[in-house]
């Protein structure tokens, strides 16, 4: 089968442009985005810049330069919810 052929990282891009290619208002991406190697991440990440003017994008990362995307960073810790602005530093709570 031809699919069991495609690297992991060319599944995971091409899922990732199919939800950029939908152009729907509300987008969500999953940590897939940190498992793509770093050309297609950077390449990603601009177009995300872009669409984020006047899409609502919600991404579940651990990648600071994913996070750096961020208007809103919603952060679990213990069960609980903590909502806070963008600020320089992601580990400040």
């Amino acid at each position: 089968d031809t699919t069991e052929k495609i690297s992991k990282n060319l599944k995971l891009s091409i899922a990732v442009a199919r939800t950029i290619l939908k152009d729907s208002k509300i987008m969500m991406f999953d940590e897939s985005i940190e498992i793509i190697d770093e050309k297609q991440k950077k390449n990603i990440i601009e177009i995300l810049k872009d669409l984020k003017k006047d899409h609502t994008i919600i991404i579940i990362s651990r990648d600071d330069k994913i996070i750096s995307l961020a208007d809103k960073i919603i952060t679990l810790n213990n069960n609980q919810i903590k909502r806070r602005r963008k600020k320089k530093s992601v580990d400040n709570t």
